[in-house]
């Protein structure tokens, strides 16, 4: 099953990707200078957990574009970033260049990387948005993230909060209709992420990722199952609609 879910969002994050990041970030001349210029635009909200990150071995996983990555590189990190999208690597890679940092980005899908070679050799595998959905064995996912891991290294992982995907908000009324059951575990078609940044006519030829939803019970399980230990989880409310949460983080330790 995880084949063909990697397969067919390869397809999907493989179409009109680099596009998608010079329209709506910018060249990756100027989104380099601009990074490097200002890393704190894009950490803030991370800086408390990431700590002081000099001289410290990234993994910044499915790091798409490479604007996180870049911005720890630039902060003195040594990062490796993995994403399965060719596209993604063509405009990171260019990016790192511009902000005159180096980078690794290994293009492949998360579960075929070389994990003997890589076992134990990070402090921090960073993790952000859009993430666990991509992946139908998550503790397989959760037992690659532990092995890359020093022992005492640490996870944070920031995505969309489970509830939020099972809710339309309807903003001008302030009102909230459940469209699918919290707990369904089946594999759908849905758009790539960055498709609606195009016109609509253009949209229809774009390619459907697999996305499989997980809830929170499943999520924190497949991590205890491996032996981290949360020490930090953090629930944001929605912009809008504030008494439902939006996105949450989990900041975990490898246990020795």
């Amino acid at each position: 099953m995880q084949k063909e879910q990697s397969h067919q969002n390869k397809i999907a994050w493989e179409y009109k990707a680099y596009g998608h990041w010079v329209t709506n970030y910018g060249t990756p001349e100027n989104m380099g200078k601009l990074i490097r210029n200002d890393t704190d635009r894009w950490l803030n909200y991370y800086k408390e957990d990431l700590g002081n990150v000099s001289g410290k071995k990234i993994a910044n996983l499915l790091g798409s574009g490479g604007i996180r990555g870049v911005a720890l590189a630039v902060l003195g990190a040594d990062v490796t970033i993995v994403d399965i999208s060719e596209e993604n690597a063509r405009y990171a890679k260019e990016l790192s260049m511009a902000a005159n940092v180096n980078m690794n980005y290994i293009v492949s899908d998360l579960f075929d990387i070389p994990i003997v070679e890589m076992e134990s050799q990070f402090d921090i595998v960073f993790m952000e948005f859009g993430i666990l959905h991509y992946f139908s064995d998550l503790e397989k996912l959760a037992n690659i993230i532990f092995k890359l891991l020093k022992p005492n290294g640490k996870l944070i992982l920031r995505d969309f909060h489970p509830f939020s995907k099972v809710v339309d908000i309807n903003e001008k009324e302030g009102t909230l209709r459940l469209k699918e059951s919290y707990f369904d575990k089946s594999l759908r078609l849905n758009p790539v992420a960055y498709e609606g940044f195009f016109p609509e006519k253009e949209q229809e030829s774009f390619p459907k990722t697999y996305l499989r939803k997980w809830t929170f019970s499943e999520v924190i399980t497949s991590l205890g199952q491996q032996g981290f230990i949360i020490k930090k989880l953090y629930e944001e409310p929605d912009k809008i609609i504030q008494f439902i949460p939006a996105n949450y983080m989990i900041v975990a330790i490898k246990t020795i």
